[in-house]
């Protein structure tokens, strides 16, 4: 398999070359994707997490007073940058729907059978590696980071 840039998605379902693509309501309205494929189905497939890191050898090396300003500092982001997203995506859902996109949401039912086929082994795919799942593939090595930013998101 191979992926195409975020830049080359219009162009190319315009194009008939691909038919279609996935994203972020922002992504998917920002670069005009929604123009092109009117179709938008809201699976919760993938949720990247937004990280903020810091060395532990630099604040090592800092005042505990820094190190709490940069804490705070950091606790302060996270919080302007979840705000400033849910705007964001509630504004591009909106341009969307405004447009007369076709928004289709899962089902409860249909979101565990989406879950379940993930961990279903992939046979007569060109690129799969016949018999072992896309979670085997693409998540079972990360399993423990996986687990942890599902704890902490537990807690929004």
């Amino acid at each position: 398999m191979t992926g195409i840039g975020p830049n080359e998605v219009y162009s190319a379902i315009t194009q008939g070359t691909i038919d279609g693509a996935e994203n972020n309501w922002p992504t998917y309205q920002n670069m005009g994707d929604y123009e092109a494929a009117p179709y938008y189905v809201l699976d919760k497939h993938t949720m990247v997490p937004e990280i903020l890191l810091a060395s532990e050898a630099v604040l090592a090396e800092l005042d505990e007073a820094d190190v709490e300003i940069i804490k705070a500092c950091a606790r302060e982001t996270q919080e302007f940058e979840k705000q400033k997203w849910a705007e964001k995506e509630a504004s591009s859902e909106q341009i969307v729907r405004a447009a007369g996109c076709t928004i289709t949401e899962l089902t409860p039912e249909a979101f565990a059978e989406f879950q379940e086929a993930m961990t279903r082994p992939v046979t007569g795919v060109e690129g799969i590696d016949d018999g072992k799942s896309l979670y085997e593939m693409y998540g079972g090595a990360y399993q423990d980071v996986i687990d942890a930013i599902t704890a902490v998101g537990e807690g929004f």
